[in-house]
This record gives C-alpha cells, structure tokens and sequence, in this order.
C-alpha cells in the first residue's frame, strides 16, 4: 500500500493513559502523509493541496493541517466557521444545498462557490446577480463501479452539455471560473484519464476557467503505487494541455479528506466483556462502531494484555450498543482477550467523530494528539 498505518514505537511499547474510549492522532503520521501526497503531486503545475472538512471538524487537527499549508473544502455553514475561526486558506467550497447565509459568507470573503445543481444556480445568479460561478460538473465515464465510483447516474453536479444550461449561461454572459469533479472513489488511473479528458475537452468552452478542483476519493487509489504515479503523471500531462489553450495556467486542486487523516487515527478502547460462544470469543468494548464507524472499516492493529495464554482464538468485537449488528469486526485471531484489556484499532482518523450516531446518548470518544511520547489533548 502506499499510504499504510506505521503505528509508532510509543503505541507498542505504551498502553496510553489517557482514558478510554479515545481516538489517537499520531502527529508524524500525518505530516508524513500530507508529505507524501505533495511529494506525489508536485510534478503537476500549479498545485494546490486542500482537506475536505467533512473528514474532521477537530480544530485543534485542523490547526495543525493549517500549519502545514493546507486549504479547506466546505460543504456547509458550520464547516466554514470552523475553516474562519482557525484561518484555514484558500478556501473552496461545493455543497448540495446552498442557503442565503452560507452563499453570502462565502460571497463576503470572495470564494466562488461550485454549484452542484442547475436549480440551485439559477435561483442565485438571478437573486445575486452574479456574473461569474463555480460548477461542479457530471462526468460521463465508462467505466464505474457503481457502489464507489458515479458517473451521469450520480445525484452530484450539473450535465453542463444540456442545451438548458448552455442558453441559461449564454443569456446571463456567465463566466464559468471553477469546474469540480467529485465521483467518488477514483479506484485507477483508467478513470483519472476519462474524467480529465472531459475536463480538457471543456477547457475550450470556458475561456474564463481558472481553476480545476479534481477533489478527492483518491484512498482506493493509493492502495497501488504504481497506479498513483500513473494518474498523477496523467493528470499533470492533461493539465499542461490545459494551460497551453487557454495560454495561461489554470489552479489545481486536490481535496482529498479521507486520505489525508484516516490511517492516522487509532481508536483505543477497553474491553468490558468476553465470553465464548459457539467456538467464538465474544467481546464487547467501551464504544460502539454503530455510533463511530459507519464510514471507517477498523482493524485490530495492537492489544495491551498481560494474560499469558498464547492460544489464539476467534474472536468478535462488537460495539456497546444494544444493536445486534453493533460489530467493530467481524473475525480476528488473537490469544484469549479478558475484560480491561486495551485495544488499538486502525484507520479511524477520518469521518468518525466527524459523522458519529448518538444511540443510548453515548458521548464521542475523546481525542489526543500523539506527538513523540506525548499526548496533546484535541477536544472532549
């Protein structure tokens, strides 16, 4: 893989005590990441390296992000608070429903949302009398996969080759700035290339583009080096295609969020019950994947146990909600786990807190920054 969890020495060799249940972001982790990504996509002119907010609205994980140059993508008003209080910049923004007070904060300071849909455009090109936007736009691919990567069929963005939208843009003299792509998982470099040749041959339509925000759903992707070297390679050779139309270069964005935090975030918990049944050990822990990891798919990576019975057996750890299906995972071989055991599950950086359910009115897990052999409190 080319973006992997590197669990820190410290977590080996430490139970933390910080409490349970927790979520650990490893400091390093990160700026290793966020390293390696910029590293990847530098051969690309004019780059620029965002976080989509939805991942994680942590201010103190965002501050940290900020300070190693990171932009933000919004996609709501309360996402955009947080983005000001913390001083996150550039900014870009796309959201499935704008309102009046989000579009006029994000007017106030200057950033041209990417509309996602054609009503939604109309409505406020008329009511603000706008004369340049962002569109995040369909792209017609070939080949999906139609639970991870969308095409035409998704809900997301405006088909910019209807005749209703090209009158609608011809009429007002609206000048097309932004183009957004989102579909999901881009799981090759096969896809990358569809969705770029579009976007060129678009280039020649809107003589007034400035900026390409390619977006992100790049983790299938880097789950091969050899396809991340590709698609970025594709993408710089499109982009240079680009700029040679239009004769001048155009920005460059990538928002991934999911890529960018989601490998280093460890979920530490406590195990409050195991009991065997039908030849499986069932656990329950101090937290509920129902509640967490609706979007995050954890393994057990590391456990902090004294017993001394070296047989491995399967094991089942569930959550500690009342949901039959309340299951953190579904099988791991371990030697036999015992109540107060500390366990580290991974990759849990990204949308856990940050899209977190709230049955039985359980609270969300503290969060820590691991820096070192420190941890840094991030939030209750």
């Amino acid at each position: 893989m080319s973006i992997y969890p590197n669990i820190s020495d410290f977590l080996l060799d430490n139970e933390p005590s910080i409490g349970s249940p927790a979520i650990i972001y490893d400091y390093n982790s990160i700026v290793s990441t966020v390293s390696k990504i910029r590293n990847d996509i530098k051969i690309i002119p004019n780059v620029e390296l965002c976080f989509a907010i939805k991942a994680n609205r942590n201010k103190i994980v965002l501050k940290l992000l900020s300070d190693l140059g990171l932009g933000a993508d919004v996609a709501s008003i309360h996402e955009f608070e947080i983005v000001e209080e913390i001083g996150m910049n550039p900014v870009y923004s796309t959201s499935p429903a704008y309102n009046e007070k989000f579009l006029e904060k994000l007017l106030e300071r200057n950033i041209l949302p990417d509309f996602n849909s054609f009503s939604q455009l109309k409505k406020y090109v008329e009511e603000y009398n706008l004369n340049e936007v962002g569109v995040r736009v369909k792209v017609p691919l070939k080949n999906i996969h139609p639970d991870i990567t969308y095409g035409e069929q998704s809900r997301f963005g405006i088909n910019i080759d209807s005749d209703e939208f090209i009158q609608f843009i011809n009429n007002k003299k609206l000048k097309i700035k932004q183009l957004h792509f989102h579909l999901g998982e881009l799981q090759n470099s096969s896809i990358i290339k569809e969705a770029m040749e579009y976007i060129y041959s678009l280039s020649y339509k809107f003589q007034d583009l400035e900026v390409i925000n390619i977006g992100g759903g790049l983790t299938y992707l880097y789950s091969d080096e050899i396809e991340v070297k590709k698609s970025w390679e594709i993408v710089k050779e499109y982009v240079l295609q680009i700029n040679r139309q239009l004769n001048r270069e155009v920005k460059i964005v990538v928002e991934p969020g999911m890529l960018i935090l989601a490998m280093s975030g460890y979920l530490y918990s406590k195990v409050q019950s195991s009991d065997l049944s039908i030849n499986k050990r069932i656990i329950t822990v101090d937290c509920s994947a129902w509640n967490l990891t609706y979007w995050a798919y954890p393994y057990l990576v590391h456990s902090y146990s004294d017993s001394m019975n070296t047989t491995e057996e399967e094991h089942v750890i569930f959550g500690n909600t009342c949901y039959e299906k309340d299951v953190f995972i579904s099988s791991v071989r371990h030697k036999p786990l015992k109540i107060n055991d500390g366990l580290l599950m991974n990759p849990v950086g990204a949308y856990v807190n940050s899209m977190a359910r709230n049955m039985h009115g359980y609270h969300l897990p503290d969060e820590w920054i691991l820096k070192d052999s420190t941890f840094i409190k991030a939030g209750n």
